[in-house]
């Protein structure tokens, strides 16, 4: 099941990557090493057709939670950045 394990490791990857992620920018780059057309997601993604079908339910189910936790902890961070720079600018 190193595919289980990949998911599981680029899930906690991005999670770690967003603190890091201070800008915009940043947090642009992030998304597409992840989620873009070579992104590590997309990639494995694209492999699902490669496992024996039995496993493919159970891999498909994951594949999809870890994307919607990666999709809904990237949009938070996109809010969250947001909200600071208006602050930022408010101040200014």
């Amino acid at each position: 099941m190193a595919m289980q394990d990949e998911l599981r490791s680029i899930e906690e990857e991005v999670i770690r990557c967003l603190a890091e992620a201070t800008t915009l920018d940043a947090l642009a780059d992030l998304r597409v090493k992840v989620t873009g057309k070579k992104g590590s997601l997309t990639a494995i993604m694209r492999m699902m057709g490669k496992i024996p079908p039995e496993e493919r339910p159970a891999m498909g189910k994951l594949a999809n939670t870890v994307r919607a936790n990666v999709d809904a902890a990237i949009q938070q961070r996109q809010m969250d950045l947001e909200k600071k720079a208006l602050q930022e600018r408010m101040q200014a």
